[in-house]
């Protein structure tokens, strides 16, 4: 390699402040999805730190200078493959919680929103290493932007299965649930398989545990309303008994 290619590598992989170039032509997207797939293959098998851009240009059957094309940086593309596992997230969660099926009950929701992303976590170790990367980086977007677009789907959630709910409460209970949930499965994720079960076992009662008092408050004030309603016929129904001669 000569003394200015080793210079070019040298400045692309410490300039970490450029983006990624968006591609635009349908080859160039499927370029930059097969340069990500190689980086989530390679990441998985030996890291971040140790993963370089050689090694993910050869795993895409790309050159070099074909990587540099769309990704100025190794950190470009850890930057991408994190925005890719944030929208998975989203979509999974998404699916987990449809507010068409908010009235299910609550063993169901966390078996449904618990199992999904345990599976993709599973699924994905490149994930953790990824997401470790990001949040010691110069950039929590990762972690913000998903966190606030998984907030914001259970928030809508619990506005059709807990109208009631105020908003100020909804908001605390939205984020309570999805920072806990996120972080033991975390947790979970980084432990042996055999003792990943118990674990998120114990998440899903935990998280019923601390749903069921909020749900059962809410009936007491629809039940007062019905009383009333019921109430109301009982004092027609002796208006008219008292105009019969």
């Amino acid at each position: 390699m000569t003394q200015r290619s080793k210079q070019t590598q040298k400045n692309a992989v410490t300039d970490d402040t450029r983006p990624a170039r968006q591609p635009l032509q349908d080859r160039g997207l499927k370029r930059v999805e097969s340069i990500l797939d190689a980086a989530e293959t390679v990441i998985a098998e030996v890291g971040v730190e140790a993963a370089s851009t050689n090694a993910i240009a050869e795993r895409a059957g790309s050159s070099v200078g074909s990587l540099y094309h769309f990704f100025p940086s190794k950190e470009a593309i850890v930057e991408a493959l994190a925005r890719r596992f944030a929208e998975r997230k989203r979509e999974i969660n998404a699916r987990a919680i449809p507010v068409e099926r908010a009235h299910m009950p609550l063993e169901e929701v966390f078996e449904r929103v618990v199992e999904s992303h345990a599976r993709f976590l599973d699924e994905t170790p490149a994930f953790i290493p990824v997401y470790d990367a990001v949040m010691r980086g110069r950039s929590g977007f990762m972690n913000s932007d998903m966190f606030e677009a998984i907030v914001g789907q259970v928030r809508a959630f619990l506005a059709v299965r807990v109208p009631q709910l105020s908003a100020q409460a909804r908001e605390t209970s939205a984020v309570a649930s999805v920072s806990t949930i996120h972080g033991v499965l975390l947790t979970a994720m980084r432990l042996p398989r055999e003792q990943r079960a118990p674990l998120l076992s114990e998440l899903k009662r935990m998280m019923v545990a601390y749903f069921e008092p909020i749900e059962a408050a809410t009936p007491a004030k629809s039940s007062s309303r019905g009383s009333g309603q019921r109430g109301a016929p009982r004092v027609r129904r002796q208006k008219r008994s008292t105009r019969t001669p």
